[in-house]
């Protein structure tokens, strides 16, 4: 997730990635702005499966 998210910024895309060993707070925020438009790609790993609310 990580890897792909440097590489991807690196060519200007706007993106956000998240994935279980992140705080909840820290995904939370994350969702937030991916939401609101502020990122139009977001990258995580099997965090989705189990809900994001």
């Amino acid at each position: 997730v990580d890897w792909l998210t440097e590489k991807m910024r690196s060519n200007n895309f706007t993106v956000s990635s998240m994935h279980g060993d992140m705080p909840q707070k820290e995904r939370d925020a994350i969702m937030s702005e991916f939401r609101s438009g502020t990122t139009r790609v977001l990258i995580t790993t099997d965090v989705w499966a189990r809900g994001l609310d």
